[in-house]
């Protein structure tokens, strides 16, 4: 039968087709596009995306739209069923549900554009389980009070919430952050960093927003009025005005030289001296040997060059000695530091003769280049 250009058929109750023909009945636009065909399979075919067979499944490609569906869709992506809101127990919204399991070990895709996962993951049903809603307005997967995010063959890293504290495990290896940039640890009250590493190496602790010490190449480093608190251990008894922080150390080696009385410099040589300085403790040792003899202006000799400027005159701890010819003709005394950073000897022994309190004198010295001058001493500063 061929009808050609009706405006409409009406009375045919069946319409029956000659055997053998693979196009059983189709129904075309007037632009002779075709619509609807029925092969001899006896398959509904509408356009080039649906196809509808006798037993009743439903084979569609592009987007597909359900308000309420029950059923199966197959093909070679993921197993789709679409439920209803009397199927499942996650609402009374139109609900899809993806993956093989029940409607209680599924991912559910609901009709409020929420997407929520119960005990399953996005993957399959044997991987470690998941329970909460991603939410699609905020762009935020939420994971309930008590669940974990799993990671892992054996589930060996765990992150979760219990309600009260936050955590995140990890039973096995190492736990370890990449970042091409800085990586902080802030308490989001207030904006305040505790711990900051940084691209160049440097890592970094803060108390209250401020640094207190960072690593270097050389250890750990303080800024200026930083270092280790000791006052935890409490003062000793009636002291007062206690300093607890231990925020200073230093050492290297300082050009100790030499002058007489009028400031004439005196020749030396294998000069060695170092010092130390530990909080305002500063102490220093070392040798030197003179380079001349002979009386300058016969006035004493005075240390020059000290490292940190004491806090005082008066006797600092500790000693010198100059090495005579003979044990007899050797000179030792104490050493005295002024607050123009200079330091006199003053003679405990005198050559062959018991100590005159007397001050060392550069015609006192020896006429050779051979006898050392020792000195190791300590004093306060404030520097």
């Amino acid at each position: 039968m061929t009808v050609v250009n009706p405006k409409s058929i009406s009375g045919i109750n069946s319409i029956t087709m000659a055997s053998g023909s693979d196009n059983l009945l189709t129904i075309h636009t007037t632009n002779t596009t075709e619509r609807v065909r029925v092969n001899s399979d006896g398959d509904v075919i509408v356009g080039s995306g649906i196809t509808v067979s006798p037993d009743g499944d439903i084979f569609a490609t592009g987007v597909t739209t359900a308000t309420t569906f029950s059923g199966a869709f197959s093909g070679s992506g993921a197993n789709i069923t679409a439920l209803n809101a009397s199927n499942i127990s996650s609402g009374t919204v139109p609900t899809a549900r993806l993956g093989s399991g029940t409607a209680s070990s599924s991912t559910f895709l609901r009709g409020d554009s929420t997407f929520q996962t119960v005990n399953t993951d996005l993957v399959n049903d044997t991987s470690p389980q998941l329970g909460g809603d991603l939410d699609t307005n905020d762009h935020n997967i939420l994971i309930d009070d008590g669940h974990a995010v799993k990671f892992g063959n054996d589930a060996d890293l765990e992150i979760q919430h219990s309600g009260s504290n936050a955590s995140v495990q990890n039973s096995v290896g190492h736990f370890l952050v990449d970042t091409t940039g800085s990586f902080y640890v802030r308490n989001s009250t207030g904006s305040k960093t505790s711990i900051l590493a940084t691209p160049s190496g440097a890592t970094e602790l803060y108390h209250d927003n401020t640094k207190q010490c960072e690593t270097s190449a050389n250890g750990l480093a303080f800024p200026s009025g930083k270092g280790i608190d000791f006052s935890a251990t409490g003062g000793g008894s009636n002291t007062s005005s206690e300093g607890e922080l231990f925020d200073d150390y230093e050492e290297g080696t300082v050009n100790i030289l030499i002058h007489d009385a009028g400031g004439s410099n005196i020749s030396v040589q294998t000069n060695t001296y170092k010092y130390t300085k530990i909080g305002n403790k500063v102490y220093i040792e070392g040798s030197f040997v003179f380079a001349e003899t002979g009386t300058k202006n016969g006035g004493l000799m005075v240390l020059y060059n000290l490292p940190f400027v004491p806090t005082q005159n008066g006797q600092a701890n500790g000693t010198y000695w100059y090495d005579g010819t003979s044990d007899a003709a050797d000179v030792t005394g104490v050493v005295y530091v002024h607050t123009n950073s200079v330091a006199y000897l003053k003679q405990a022994t005198t050559i062959g003769q018991p100590s005159n309190n007397k001050y060392l004198t550069f015609n006192e010295i020896q006429k050779n280049s051979t006898r050392p001058l020792y000195t190791s001493f300590s004093y306060i500063t404030n520097s």
